[in-house]
This record gives structure tokens, C-alpha cells and sequence, in this order.
């Protein structure tokens, strides 16, 4: 019952003891879970440690012990604020399991002080009302069975019904074998509650500690809306008995992409009220009236200078525009799949006090040992751009996007990883949301992977960023075949800010600083910030179908084009307005010389000659 797995470092003959102390009687004391001297990990001396005793962590390697459920909530909730609910639902033998089941249960209430492996209520955070369910890896190894899924299942409804945000903290090996398939059915009752949490629009936060395992991380952790791993935690659907190594730890699926973050227990309170204040801020932006930039004004002839300041090395990044235009960002990790692409940053940020969702194409300066690839959009880029317009979407948050790339990457291995339909769910997942959203082309909009990301209800453009189908070298290439061409060809690409507002691709040129954004990044980012703002000024209180209604208006609109009949007619038009043009001149510089004679008509197919 109790699952192996305790977090690197720690030699396999010290589990024995581990789970030794884990089986002594405890009478319902959650401090007295385990009273070690020395660090099972370190064996550094913890009678003197004030982080062991507070908290249960390793004061000098920062091993973190397993703790109870009411003790959990101890380092969570607000001093006294914590309301327990459903105390009195316990265990049973449902199918018959065994008659030492039973006793089992009985044993374990009387060692631990639970009814069954959870503990669920109400509590506050630094004042915010919060639902929380802890999973207690004491009790029958965490495992979920009737009890564990009702109680579960009943936090998430309580959740949904008051809309109050949901915090799981987990730790358990999984589905609970004396339950048989009622203990699998839980999964399916905790998946149907989570799609009601859903759609009140309550973030689910997840905590997943040593071990999280099975039914517990499938069914719970994966569903979360942010994701949180303690150090050294195994985490995963299965874990190799004794330790081994494809066994899973919380660094590794964060490296993965499928967890948001992984926090020392300390700094665990502190990082899911920050969360929280981001996901439930509610303030409707107005434009800053104390900063309004002018239109800038360009010079003819201007592209291949855009184009080579969008691609200075020194360029603000999105991740340089957003540290310093949000008061607070919260990374969200991966695409969920496996795969965290770098190429895009995403996360949850406040800027002038209003919550948004960022989605960024992050531009990787040029370093030794990095491939050109590297900062191309693989699938797992747009996967995840598309997780966060979702859950965006979700939360009722706005959206904004910040483009600079190259484009897509070309290689037949992103193509067979499902580059075309993350491509495409991304788009759709942009188009679709019922949310405003403000696109800005900060640097290089490169072909479908920066327009991917451009499908919002506001395009801003940076005065010296580019907008283009191609590169204007590959557009010399297949012109001319002569790469050295390639300014020329810029100008005809129309890839300039103001050539894609003339357009109408864009709605809003941001000034950039003297000489380029890249010369002082603070005041570029002063004034994307402000034309951010105005942008989500304008789109704030429109309801969602009018949103949506304009938004596809837009994209309907914009392009030009003619009928056959139509463009035949404007043809000969054309042609004709020509021909009378030129044979008018002809006839005025006749007159205007005394040797040229009189007009005379004719049968010739210009209508009159000059004799």
C-alpha cells in the first residue's frame, strides 16, 4: 500500500525506514508523521532545524518529508480559517474484498485520524476564499477509492457552485485495489465534476507531492489548470518498484512541459496566491493618458533598413517587452504532450492591474551551440499557444500576443509530428476565443508562424518590425535568382508597419525609440505598453458574439480581388484610356507647331493621322 518512490538522493536502504516510521501508530498526529534525527538523504542533523520542524524539509539538502494532510493545510491556509466539510463519509467494504480489508480501515483511522485518504474544506489565503482537497499518502498509501472520488467530487461541485478557486494537493499511488472497478470509476466521477468546474470558470490548481501515481496523476494532476511539482517528487502513471531509471521525477516532467512549476514547500504558499491573484483579477484597463505616443513618420524606400532592425541581435524579445510591462508573470509550461517548446513563452501576467494572458514567440539571441531550428515553431509551440488561448478563454481573461519569428520549422520531422493540424488548432483557438484579443508584431512576422498568432481583434506593429509571407532574400532568390536583390525586393513585399496598415493587416504603427527599439528597450517597452492598453480599452465590455462577430467581419474583409467579368471590363477600360491618351498628346504637339498641319479623319484603326 505504501509505493516506493521517495526522491533522489535517498540510498534504497534507507526506504525500509522510511516506511517503518510511516506505519507507526501515530494517533492522529500529523506532526508526529515521521521524527527523524539525521536526514535520510543527507544525514544532516535536524533536532535543531526549524525548516524540518515547520515544514518537514531537510534544512541543508532540502529533502522534503511526507506530511500529513491536516499539517498540509497548516502551512496553506490563514491561521484558523480552515472549515472542514464532509468529516463524516468513511470507508467500507464495497465489493468484499477481504475480511482483513475492514480491519485495515480500522487500523488505519486509529494511526492516522482520518476517515479515509482525504481531507477536504474550506479555508482562506491571504483573504481569498479557497476550496481545498489533500490526499494523505499515510492513509493506504493515498490510494483512491469511493470515498477519496466522493469527497473529491464534492469539493469540485462546492467549488463550482460558489466560485471559489480549487487546490489539490496530492499524494498517491494511485487506484485503490480492495475497491476493484468502483475505485477505476472515480476517475470518470472526478473528470465529469472537473468539466463543471470548467465551465464556471474556476481555476484548478494542483499540487502533485512524493508519490503521485496512477489514477491519481491521469485522473487529478493532469487536469489541472496550473500545475505544481514539490522537488524530487516521482511523478507519473507508474513507478519501477525499488527505484530505476525511467522513473519520473517532478524535474523531469517540468522539463517536459507537463508541469507549470516546481516550488520548494516553503515558497509553495506564496507562489499559488500569486497564481490566484492573477487568474481572479477582474479591473477593466483605460488608456494611459500621461504617455501617447505620436504616429512616427517613414521615409520612402525604407523596407530593407526595417527589415535589418527587426533582426538586430540586440532587439527586445517578448520575454524583454514583458518583464517590463507586467507587475507580475506566471510561466505556463508545455504543450501537455510531453514537449516544452522555448520558441514560445506563455503565461498569466497583470499589466496596469488588468489579468491577461500572454502568448509570446520568444526570439533566441544568437549563442554558440544553438541551431538555427532551435528558434523556429515546432508543433509543440503551437500546442501550447493553443492551451493558453483556452484556458484564457476559460477564465474570461483577454488575450495578447507578441510575434517575432522566422517562421515555422521546415523539417520533415516537425511536419510528421503534426505541425499542420497544431498549426491550424492554433489559429482556430485565437479566432475562436470569446475573449478580446491584441496582437503586436514586435519583430520579424514571419510567414504562417507569425500569422498564426495574428488573428486578434487589434494588430499593433512596431515602427521598424516586418510583416512578410517570405524572407526578402528567398523572395530575390525565386524573382531573380540573385540573392544580392533582395533589397530591392523588400519594397515589394509591402512588409513595412506602414505598408501593412495601408493594407489593413495592421490597425496601429507603435513608435520605436531613435534608431530602433534595441537602442533603449525601456522606452520601446513604454510604448507598446501604452498602445497595449488603448487597444484593450477598446475591446473591453463588448460582449462575446458581437466580439466574435467583428472579428470574423474583419478577416472577411480584408483582401482584394475582382470577378473575371468585372476584371476583363477594367482591362479594356484601361486600355482604352490608353490609346486616347496617347493619340490626344500626339494631336496636341501637331497643333502646337506651325508645320504639323490640319487634322484629318480616317478609316485606320486610330481614328485619325496626321497627314
Amino acid at each position: 500500500d505504501t509505493t516506493s518512490g521517495v526522491g533522489d538522493g535517498i540510498a534504497m536502504k534507507n526506504l525500509s525506514e522510511l516506511f517503518a516510521a510511516l506505519r507507526q501508530p501515530q494517533h492522529g498526529r500529523d506532526d508526529a508523521l515521521i521524527v527523524a534525527e539525521t536526514c535520510l538523504s543527507c544525514s544532516a542533523d535536524l533536532r535543531l532545524s526549524e525548516t524540518y520542524r515547520r515544514v518537514r524539509v531537510c534544512h541543508d539538502c532540502r529533502f522534503h518529508y511526507t506530511i500529513g494532510a491536516r499539517e498540509r493545510v497548516d502551512t496553506l491556509a490563514d491561521p484558523g480559517s480552515f472549515r472542514e466539510s464532509n468529516r463524516s463519509l468513511i470507508s467500507i467494504d464495497p465489493i468484499a474484498f477481504a475480511k482483513t480489508y475492514k480491519r485495515r480501515l480500522f487500523d488505519e483511522e486509529h494511526r492516522t485520524g482520518l476517515a479515509d485518504a482525504i481531507v477536504t474544506g474550506v479555508a482562506k489565503m491571504n483573504g481569498r476564499s479557497v476550496v481545498l482537497a489533500v490526499i494523505d499518502f499515510r492513509f493506504l498509501g493515498g490510494t483512491i477509492g469511493s470515498v477519496v472520488g466522493e469527497k473529491l467530487t464534492l469539493a469540485m461541485e462546492t467549488a463550482a457552485r460558489r466560485r471559489m478557486p480549487l487546490l489539490t494537493i496530492i499524494a498517491s499511488g494511485g487506484a485503490r485495489m480492495q475497491e476493484g472497478p468502483l475505485s477505476l470509476m472515480q476517475m470518470a466521477k472526478v473528470a465529469l465534476a472537473r468539466q463543471r468546474l470548467a465551465a464556471a470558470r474556476t481555476p484548478f490548481l494542483c499540487v502533485l507531492t512524493n508519490p503521485t501515481l496512477g489514477a491519481a496523476y491521469t485522473g487529478i494532476g493532469a487536469q489541472a489548470d496550473f500545475a505544481i511539482g514539490e522537488p524530487g517528487a516521482v511523478i507519473g502513471y507508474a513507478a519501477t518498484p525499488g527505484g530505476g531509471d525511467d522513473q519520473q521525477t517532478a524535474e523531469d516532467l517540468l522539463r517536459a512541459g507537463l508541469l507549470d512549476e516546481v516550488v520548494d514547500r516553503e515558497q509553495l504558499r506564496e507562489l499559488v496566491i500569486h497564481v490566484l491573484d492573477v487568474l481572479t483579477a477582474r479591473i477593466t484597463v483605460a488608456p494611459e493618458d500621461n504617455h501617447t505616443p505620436t504616429q512616427p513618420k517613414h521615409e520612402h524606400g525604407a523596407a530593407w533598413n526595417n527589415v535589418q532592425l527587426a533582426r538586430q541581435a540586440g532587439r527586445p524579445t517578448a520575454l524583454d517587452y514583458i518583464g517590463r510591462m507586467a507587475s507580475t508573470y506566471v510561466e505556463l509550461r508545455g504543450d501537455r504532450a510531453g514537449v516544452d517548446d522555448k520558441a514560445v513563452t506563455c503565461g498569466i501576467a497583470l499589466i496596469a492591474g488588468e489579468a491577461v494572458v500572454i502568448v509570446g514567440q520568444q526570439r533566441i539571441r544568437p549563442t554558440i551551440g544553438i541551431a538555427v531550428s532551435d528558434a523556429l515553431l515546432g508543433p509543440a509551440g503551437f500546442r501550447k499557444a493553443a492551451r493558453a488561448f483556452r484556458l484564457a478563454g476559460r477564465f474570461g481573461l483577454p488575450v495578447v500576443t507578441l510575434i517575432d519569428t522566422t517562421g515555422a520549422d521546415p523539417r520533415a520531422q516537425a511536419t510528421a509530428a503534426g505541425l499542420g493540424p497544431a498549426m491550424a488548432d492554433c489559429v482556430t483557438a485565437l479566432a475562436e476565443a470569446p475573449v478580446p484579443t491584441v496582437a503586436a508584431v514586435i519583430g520579424q512576422g514571419g510567414s504562417e508562424a507569425g500569422a498564426a498568432l495574428g488573428v486578434a481583434d487589434r494588430v499593433l506593429m512596431l515602427e521598424h518590425a516586418i510583416y512578410t509571407v517570405v524572407s526578402p532574400e528567398r523572395a530575390a532568390l525565386l524573382m531573380h535568382r540573385d540573392i544580392s536583390r533582395a533589397g530591392e525586393v523588400a519594397d515589394a513585399l509591402h512588409l513595412t508597419a506602414d505598408s501593412c496598415r495601408e493594407l489593413r493587416v495592421v490597425d496601429t504603427v507603435v513608435p520605436e525609440p531613435e534608431g530602433g527599439a534595441h537602442t533603449d528597450h525601456e522606452a520601446a517597452a513604454r510604448n507598446l505598453r501604452a498602445a497595449l492598453l488603448r487597444a484593450l480599452s477598446e475591446t473591453q465590455g463588448i460582449p462575446v458574439k458581437r466580439l466574435q462577430r467583428e472579428r470574423y467581419r474583419r478577416y472577411r474583409e480584408i483582401g482584394e480581388y475582382s470577378g473575371y467579368i468585372g476584371t476583363t471590363l477594367a482591362h479594356e477600360v484601361s486600355e482604352l484610356r490608353t490609346a486616347i491618351a496617347r493619340k490626344a498628346g500626339a494631336a496636341a504637339s501637331r497643333i502646337r507647331h506651325p508645320r504639323a498641319g490640319r487634322l484629318q479623319l480616317t478609316d485606320e484603326p486610330d481614328g485619325f493621322v496626321i497627314p
